[in-house]
């Protein structure tokens, strides 16, 4: 994988603050004309300074984003789509969650396609809207019959990505239902590829240029990460017994690839329907398998500093942990000190105590083939 290092001025583009430029404009008029008042507020200071002003907000920030946006490493926004375009690349969309709700109502009643059912808001937190994709109709007699619907998230994004139980509301009345719930999470939506990962793929294919693609664990990562929504894939080499390369995919959300999302990687590795344009060598064979949940329990005693109730600490912890278990996958390794590092810049958390991992104060090994999770449910916080 490439690496990106911080953007550096050439030399120059330094020393070229306002003040130093005016100070070397009025130095220069002083060697030319000894005599001439150049002092603070004199008419020569006042008619150079708003120069010296606009050359430093050109050199400072204008000439200094024109270089970095000639190079892929420090671009950003269109400029940095642009170059993933000349290179027959794509930035990745952002996807829709989809998922199933179970209405329970008066037989006979319609839900047309395209009703929509939402989460409850909360403080600080809009409801997530979900409408259905198909038209369903309440079968049997009577009331108290269920239905199940598919549901596609109104908005893309990795906000769609509700918990079980959380679809409970009709966003405009319908008579004849009574009730709504997602018996289980709805799955798949991510957010559009920010820059930072476009960047490292341009940078990746940059320095594979001219290397023969001949299947290794390099091509085949590449080709699995060319598809929207995949966050991570490992690879799992062919034995002598096997002969087959078996990929582990996560999502854009580091969650566990789901069954479609291996399907897509599949067939743009393989090409099932047309080999001419098949990515893998010939007589590969491939394996795309969804990555393994491991779950972390997380329980640990905390010393407040405010007003923050523990509900908010939980949930801030456990957003930090979904960012962080990307990495520690990547290490094959949760270390409860970077646990900890996390807990204690949490708003709201003095000090902490008895923080442990599984039952455990000690590091939790992840597998090849398997990320880390943890729910709300399985983070304990006391005071």
């Amino acid at each position: 994988m490439a690496e990106i290092i911080d953007f550096e001025a050439p030399d120059f583009l330094k020393n070229q603050t306002e003040n130093e430029i005016h100070t070397e404009m009025l130095a220069d008029m002083a060697e030319q004309n000894p005599n001439r008042d150049m002092t603070e507020g004199s008419v020569f200071w006042d008619l150079t300074r708003p120069t010296a002003k606009e050359k430093a907000r050109m050199v400072g920030f204008t000439l200094t984003e024109a270089i970095k946006n000639m190079f892929p490493m420090w671009s950003y926004g269109a400029n940095l789509d642009w170059k993933a375009t000349i290179r027959g690349m794509n930035r990745k969309a952002a996807l829709f969650a989809t998922g199933t709700v179970t209405v329970t109502g008066k037989a006979g009643t319609v839900i047309p396609s395209g009703f929509i059912f939402n989460t409850e808001s909360t403080y600080g937190k809009s409801s997530v809207l979900f409408k259905t994709t198909e038209t369903a109709v309440i079968p049997g007699t009577g009331t108290g019959q269920t239905v199940d619907i598919h549901i596609e998230a109104y908005s893309a994004g990795a906000i769609g990505n509700v918990a079980a139980g959380t679809i409970t509301m009709l966003n405009t009345s319908l008579k004849g239902i009574a009730s709504v719930i997602n018996a289980s999470k709805t799955k798949g939506g991510s957010d559009r590829e920010s820059d930072d990962s476009l960047i490292q793929r341009i940078l990746d294919f940059d320095q594979q240029q001219g290397i023969s693609f001949v299947g290794s664990d390099a091509d085949y990562k590449r080709w699995a990460l060319e598809v929207t929504g995949v966050g991570g894939a490992e690879v799992i080499p062919a034995t002598a017994g096997s002969e087959t390369v078996t990929l582990v995919l996560t999502d854009s959300n580091g969650q566990p690839g789901s069954s479609d999302l291996c399907t897509q990687v599949y067939n743009h590795i393989m090409s099932p329907n047309d080999r001419s344009s098949r990515l893998a060598g010939t007589n590969d064979i491939l394996s795309v398998i969804a990555a393994k949940s491991l779950t972390i329990t997380i329980n640990v005693t905390v010393i407040t500093e405010d007003s923050r109730g523990i509900n908010d600490i939980k949930n801030d912890l456990y957003t930090a942990l979904l960012s962080y278990y990307k990495t520690a996958a990547a290490q094959n390794v949760a270390r409860i000190n970077e646990i900890g590092g996390i807990l204690i810049d949490i708003k709201g958390v003095a000090d902490y105590s008895g923080l442990t991992l599984n039952g455990s104060a000690a590091n939790v090994t992840i597998s090849t083939d398997e990320i880390p999770v943890t729910a709300l449910t399985d983070i304990t916080v006391v005071t």
